[in-house]
């Protein structure tokens, strides 16, 4: 299992999949918060607002900016006009949002103080994390004999970073076959950047900053790191949704 540093990337080739990252303490200010708002759909904006806690409705608004953001990107549009394709999201079977007849695949994660989106041609998934102490009962019972065994192998100092690895990569795979935690995390192995069950799958993981772990679970090889978005720059240059 390779490690990726923070930044450390190869040529983009035009197919493949496009990583986000950003910090969402921009929107602490509440009139870069309300004019976050003015960018994502009424959908989200309702469940935004139904969170209690400042930061959950901060990680939430978040990664609905990088979703609309992501779009943009792909020549899509759900909120902004001119010119792009419309996009509008349907859900999967177990819940798992999708982007229907756009040939465009995305996933959303969020922690502490970033979120995280992956756009794919392909099925993704991404997961970001900061380790916080490598939890030996939580690995005895979702990881395999040979990633429990990897872990106790390393040394006690990145045993929490290691475990942090394999916990997102899990979170990543699961998030992109779209069965939630209805598949067990023991029933695969995530050591190796390449899965060859159903269908086959690749793996990258990488450090991002102030020690979060990103990781990301495409059928195609992701070859290039984390971009990061300000949040704060959307905000202020971007158009109204209805």
């Amino acid at each position: 299992m390779r490690r990726l540093q923070r930044g450390e990337s190869v040529k983009r080739e035009p197919e493949d999949p496009r990583i986000y990252i950003a910090d969402i303490r921009p929107l602490a200010d509440e009139s870069v918060f309300r004019a976050g708002m003015r960018l994502i759909m009424p959908g989200r904006r309702q469940r935004i607002v139904k969170y209690r806690g400042r930061e959950d409705r901060q990680r939430s608004l978040a990664a609905g900016l990088l979703l609309e953001y992501g779009l943009e990107q792909s020549g899509l549009f759900r909120c902004a006009s001119g010119g792009m394709k419309q996009a509008a999201l349907s859900e999967g079977s177990y819940g798992k949002p999708y982007l229907p007849d756009s040939g465009l695949c995305f996933n959303l994660s969020h922690s502490g103080n970033f979120a995280a989106a992956v756009f794919s041609k392909t099925e993704a998934g991404i997961d970001i994390e900061k380790p916080g102490r490598s939890r030996t009962g939580v690995a005895r019972r979702f990881f395999r004999p040979e990633e429990e065994a990897y872990l106790q192998k390393q040394p006690v100092s990145e045993q929490a970073a290691v475990f942090a690895e394999l916990w997102t990569r899990k979170e990543s795979y699961i998030k992109a076959v779209g069965e939630g935690m209805r598949l067990p995390l023991t029933d695969f192995s995530v050591l190796s950047d390449r899965m060859e069950e159903n269908g086959g799958w690749n793996f990258a993981t990488f450090h991002e900053a102030e020690g979060y772990v990103l990781s990301v679970c495409c059928r195609q090889a992701v070859r290039h790191g984390p971009q990061t978005v300000e949040l704060s720059a959307i905000c202020a240059a971007g158009l109204l949704c209805p």
